[in-house]
């Protein structure tokens, strides 16, 4: 009886999942980079304000004036790691599940068709940082720009490196 459960519970676990990595990873760092470029015009905006206001003290003015000249660096280093991390779970994922060959297939049509999402994505976020309002802001996230500039690039590694890890392993 106990033999019948475990071969049962095996037969559903043996399912493909590039598609739901690939999503959550462009996901993630679609949402990531463009909160980060918004929240530094808002945190530059608010230093701005801050360095015009007369009541308040020096030692106030300049921490936030160091908070603000340190949030893209930190940032743009936050979203190469989030990059790196979510690839490398991913692939740690994807390399203890056992996976039915016929999986294969679906897989590669979901790196096809997140790999054309990640072109429109990928476009969106350009011009999104090329906004006239936004270009001043954008240009302080050197590595995001690139990564959301060549997620096409990165979804087909991300999308191959991860098929290979689900369907690259010897059955038994």
């Amino acid at each position: 009886m106990k033999e019948r459960k475990k071969d049962r519970h095996s037969q559903h676990s043996k399912q493909g999942s590039v598609g739901i990595e690939l999503i959550i990873i462009i996901g993630v760092l679609f949402v990531f980079s463009v909160i980060s470029v918004f929240g530094f015009t808002v945190m530059s905006d608010f230093n701005t304000d801050i360095q015009a206001e007369l009541d308040w003290n020096n030692e106030s003015k300049e921490m936030m004036a160091e908070q603000t000249g340190n949030y893209p660096a930190l940032m743009d280093n936050a979203t190469v790691f989030i990059l790196i991390a979510f690839w490398v779970f991913a692939l740690a994922g994807a390399a203890l599940i056992d996976s039915h060959p016929m999986f294969f297939w679906i897989s590669v049509f979901i790196i096809v068709l997140m790999s054309v999402a990640s072109i429109y994505i990928s476009n969106y976020y350009e011009e999104l940082a090329d906004d006239d309002d936004l270009r001043s802001y954008s240009v302080s996230f050197p590595k995001t720009n690139w990564i959301m500039t060549h997620l096409l690039h990165l979804c087909i590694a991300i999308g191959l490196t991860i098929g290979l890890s689900l369907y690259g392993k010897k059955a038994g």
